[in-house]
């Protein structure tokens, strides 16, 4: 693990890690001066030599950390690398009323 700055941290996993890993850190109630704080996961998959070091990863990372931003609620979108476009894992559009 290593921070890449600002609010945003680099996590190395084998694929078969991530669900147990996003569940981990999605799942717990997270708070922050006493506020309740809401965290998103953006994943980029990474066929080995694909992405020659943490800065091409950071890149890769920068357009699926702005999707799992707009999501409702704990959000977790993954894309692979050099593959456009990505997968909502958790979270709802921001633009779906909610159910009720």
């Amino acid at each position: 693990m290593g921070h890449i700055g600002g609010d945003g941290f680099l996590v190395l996993s084998d694929p078969e890690g991530l669900e147990p890993l996003a569940a981990s850190v999605l799942d717990a109630p997270w708070s922050a001066g006493g506020r309740p704080v809401t965290l998103f996961l953006a994943t980029v998959l990474c066929a080995p030599g694909s992405v020659p070091d943490h800065r091409r990863a950071a890149a890769c990372l920068a357009p699926l950390k702005k999707a799992a931003k707009a999501l409702r609620g704990a959000s977790w979108v993954l894309g692979r690398a050099g593959v456009p476009g990505h997968e909502v894992r958790r979270g709802t559009d921001r633009t779906t009323a909610p159910a009720g």
